[in-house]
C-alpha cells in the first residue's frame, strides 16, 4: 500500500530541518486524510524519519518522504 502527504517539496526529500513534527497521511495523492505521521528523528542523510498511523493502527517501520510519497527508510 502506498501512502502520500500534501506537505513538503513536490520533488525530492522532506528534510529534518524543514520543521514538520506531524503531517497528514493520504491514501492517494490529493485524497482524503487516513492518518498521521510523527517525525521521530533525523536520518544520517538529513531526511526526517516518520512513524505512521493509518486508521488508528501503527504502520510498521520507519518512513521517509520523497516526492510527497512515504517510502520505507533504508
Amino acid at each position: 500500500m502506498a501512502y502520500f502527504t500534501n506537505v513538503g517539496p513536490r520533488s525530492g526529500p522532506l528534510m529534518w530541518w524543514a520543521g514538520y513534527y506531524a503531517i497528514v497521511v493520504l491514501e492517494a495523492r490529493g485524497g482524503d486524510p487516513v492518518g498521521e505521521a510523527l517525525c521521530i528523528e533525523q536520518a544520517p542523510t538529513g531526511e526526517a524519519l516518520w512513524r505512521l498511523t493509518v486508521r488508528g493502527a501503527a504502520v510498521p517501520g520507519l518512513w521517509v518522504v520523497r516526492d510527497r510519497e512515504f517510502r520505507p527508510a533504508e
